[in-house]
């Protein structure tokens, strides 16, 4: 193109709106995220980890990288009621939820880690 001429304005170009609209969706959910846990109570969160542990529990295996998710989400207050205005029922509920899902988590990743040695070792 000779220094002249004008660039093509038949090829399309992204606006600043195509440039945001992503940005802009990934804030939403991150937002939404954060809003999730940290408005979540006691008794929902708690069943949750119940829920959670008996999924991992028909696993067959669990990513390293989700154990440390749910890691950093157990550590969250409002997962413990050790740390949260609990009724005595619930923070026995709770206590025992969080135990569960430790062990599910441990022998899944072990279990894992097992199975990985065993396929390399073939």
């Amino acid at each position: 193109m000779s220094p002249n001429r004008s660039p093509d304005r038949s090829a399309p170009r992204p606006t600043m709106r195509m440039r945001w609209i992503p940005a802009l969706g990934f804030c939403a959910v991150a937002a939404l995220m954060w809003a999730e846990f940290s408005t979540r109570h006691p008794t929902d969160a708690t069943a949750r980890m119940e829920q959670l542990a008996g999924q991992i529990e028909r696993a067959e295996v669990l990513h390293p990288d989700a154990a440390r998710q749910l890691a950093r989400v157990m550590d969250l207050p409002q997962y413990d009621c050790a740390r949260m205005a609990c009724n005595a029922a619930l923070l026995a509920r709770n206590m025992a939820a969080r135990e569960r899902l430790r062990q599910s988590i441990a022998g899944k990743l072990h279990q894992g880690n097992v199975a990985s040695g065993d396929r390399a070792s073939n």
